[in-house]
């Protein structure tokens, strides 16, 4: 869910793109890999503060990455669309275009954990594997609508029909850059560069 409401307004792309302007209240940024994977931030920018630039690490040079932001001055988590109804035209072609999808996605909780759910139970395996040596506490979290396991979820839409759903908390985002304001989310601290270290670890196939 958004990190302000519990009550989502958008159950798709085409609602919300009738009330909302691309380029002043959200925008979409995209590119294409050479891996397979593709890391995904659907509520990025000031929805779930983090996500975006975390996301766009991940990706890095390699994978392809996909981030739908919100950009208004206030009130962002009215363009949360849940994942499971999430059809921005751009991300389902490139979900499908990919072998695996790994979203980034923020929750309100205030600890410092990786919630990790999805259908790839390989990749998960992994993953969970390299967060933990490198420190982080890794978990399914306690509500089973945040695991990732739906077939429409936008983490298993892609070509294998599975994926990885990420989960973090505020507290962790907020440990991984200097806070989560605009000018904040610009730079990185350590806790940053180890977990993104630690995600492109478990994606290297060379490993699996």
């Amino acid at each position: 869910m958004p990190e302000e409401v519990m009550v989502d307004t958008y159950y798709n792309y085409n609602d919300l793109s009738e009330n909302e302007v691309e380029g002043v209240d959200f925008r979409i940024r995209w590119r294409e890999g050479t891996t397979g994977y593709c890391i995904m931030a659907p509520h990025g920018g000031e929805i779930e503060p983090g996500t975006s630039e975390i996301a766009d690490a991940i990706a890095g040079d390699d994978h392809a990455f996909y981030s739908f932001e919100g950009m208004k001055p206030s009130g962002n988590s009215v363009l949360h669309i849940p994942s499971t109804c999430f059809d921005e035209p751009k991300a389902v072609w490139l979900a499908k275009m990919s072998e695996t999808v790994i979203t980034i996605h923020g929750c309100a909780d205030k600890d410092s954990s990786a919630f990790i759910g999805g259908l790839d139970s390989m990749l998960i395996h992994k993953t969970t594997e390299r967060l933990q040596r490198q420190g982080f506490s890794v978990e399914k979290h306690p509500n089973q609508n945040l695991h990732g396991v739906h077939p429409d979820n936008l983490c298993n839409l892609s070509a294998s029909g599975k994926g990885v759903q990420l989960e973090l908390t505020k507290g962790l985002r907020r440990q991984m850059l200097t806070d989560l304001t605009p000018r904040g989310k610009k730079v990185e601290t350590r806790v940053f560069f180890e977990f993104i270290l630690a995600i492109r670890e478990a994606l290297d196939r060379r490993g699996r």
